[in-house]
């Protein structure tokens, strides 16, 4: 049996409740506040002082004079040694967590900028002192203010499930960015379900510490981890994190029967739980709820005007600033054709945006090692090219006519079937451009008695699978799949 939250004893002072949840409110604006007007600029002068500063003073300070002021409400398990399987189940959630919201934090991101995180090293230039900081305190620090005060307070004028959920929503909103709200509001949330049911702040430090190892490493190989980072796997990964918070409290009493009662229970239950919790006074739930309406629409408020100016003009003008990088900025179209021969037959259109005047050399680099570049025309004409190194190439375009939109130039080549990553659904691909490009589209084809068809849409010879506008001029767009398949039966 866990411990006995306060609010389930009909004797309970309420007054005394609302005083301890209208105490850590305050606190946690006291602590907004210094972080916004000083820990900010402390972090700017110098950033592993501003956040050590930041997580013990303006953190770990407030909630510990308010937690010694209401002493006698913290429950004797809160900082006892954790069980074994408590450690293990935790560890588990946390790997979960992590995964399930570096996944929707990119795509949350992704859709609101533009902007691809995954695959930048969030961690490759910071220092020792300050990984330790990220790692070790700043969890330390962070879960004492928001389990061991926060949630604990509102816990007792308030049920398990509201308290959990407004204790992740102050978790997210509180690192003042809401293009990171859904990370961290999945972070809060499970280290207050870990919180809930093992009322041991150890466990949901152990939480906070995996989420914050895993969660940038898992950003930084994100591109290479599909099969990882995706809805089908996500949905797995939150069913065995609700079935290790199922196992991670006490056994469910009898009472607790069918799978929605149990799913209830493995997130929000606790023995007392069955018992309906009091109601705090209104004024407490008024200004916990106003806080983070207040906060939220700050937050919003900031995130438009920031969008707002990263604008069409602004995506345009980093275009142009990247451009000036290059001697040469192409569109470009291609059309793979799969050939009978296990060959695949590429096609690869080159619209010139920016090319120096008079035209240089060009120096193109085809997207796999075994792969042949066989002719370069402009039009009819055929231009001279020279094999540079592996897959580099040089095209002489000294001299050469103009190119325009209706005389792209036409690059041929190919290479052998086997550089695509077999996929149960079809084969992976690098996606490359040949040339430093502001955009890219890819065709498949098909040809007649190859072996092969189109996974989707079959009766088309022809699958337009990829088409990318970047935000930046770039040669390498990551992986996709191809959608094609081997043929049972391959025509004769």
């Amino acid at each position: 049996m866990s411990a006995i939250t306060p609010h389930t004893d009909p004797s309970v002072n309420l007054q005394k409740h609302d005083t301890f949840a209208l105490h850590s409110l305050l606190a946690f604006i006291s602590s907004l506040v210094l972080i916004i007007f000083i820990g900010s600029r402390i972090q700017r002068y110098d950033l592993t002082l501003g956040l050590l500063v930041t997580e013990i003073v303006f953190i770990a300070l407030p909630a510990g004079l308010v937690l010694r002021r209401h002493r006698q409400n913290l429950d004797v398990p809160v900082f006892a040694r954790p069980k074994a399987k408590q450690l293990f189940l935790t560890a588990l959630i946390g790997l979960c967590a992590a995964t399930i919201a570096v996944y929707k934090g990119v795509v949350s991101r992704h859709g609101l900028t533009g902007v691809d995180l995954s695959g930048a090293n969030t961690l490759g230039s910071l220092s020792i002192p300050l990984i330790i900081l990220l790692m070790i305190v700043a969890p330390l620090c962070e879960e004492f203010f928001f389990r061991t005060m926060l949630q604990n307070s509102l816990n007792r004028i308030w049920s398990n499930r509201t308290s959990v959920l407004a204790t992740a929503i102050f978790f997210g909103l509180y690192h003042l960015n809401l293009l990171r709200f859904t990370e961290t509001f999945i972070l809060g949330f499970f280290s207050g379900i870990v919180f809930l049911k093992t009322r041991n702040l150890w466990c949901a430090v152990l939480l906070h510490v995996t989420c914050n190892a895993l969660g940038p490493t898992l950003l930084q190989h994100a591109p290479q981890l599909g099969l990882l980072l995706n809805p089908g796997m996500c949905i797995g990964l939150t069913i065995a994190a609700v079935v290790s918070c199922y196992y991670l409290g006490p056994k469910s009493p009898p009472t607790v029967k069918g799978l929605w009662q149990r799913f209830r229970w493995s997130m929000f239950g606790t023995p007392e739980s069955l018992l309906k919790p009091p109601t705090g006074s209104r004024r407490i739930t008024i200004l916990a709820w106003s806080i983070g309406l207040l906060l939220f629409l700050l937050l919003g408020y900031a995130l438009f005007v920031t969008l707002a100016r990263s604008g069409m003009n602004t995506l345009q003008a980093r275009l142009n600033a990247q451009m000036v990088r290059f001697n040469y900025v192409v569109t470009e179209n291609d059309t793979w054709t799969i050939l009978a021969s296990e060959q695949v037959s590429a096609r690869s259109e080159l619209f010139i945006k920016k090319s120096p005047k008079p035209y240089q050399d060009l120096n193109i680099t085809l997207p796999f090692k075994n792969a042949t570049l066989q002719s370069v025309k402009i039009g009819n004409q055929e231009i001279p090219f020279s094999h540079i190194k592996e897959s580099d190439y040089r095209i002489v375009l000294s001299g050469q006519p103009e190119l325009t939109p209706t005389h792209p130039l036409i690059i041929l080549w190919h290479f052998p079937f086997t550089m695509l990553t077999a996929l149960p659904d079809g084969y992976r691909t690098p996606l490359k451009s040949l040339a430093p490009s502001d955009y890219l589209s890819l065709d498949i084809a098909v040809a007649e008695n190859s072996g092969f068809r189109l996974l989707w849409n079959k009766g088309n010879p022809t699958q337009r699978v990829v088409y990318i506008t970047p935000e930046k001029i770039r040669m390498d767009y990551g992986s996709c799949g191809l959608g094609i398949e081997k043929e049972k039966t391959p025509q004769r």
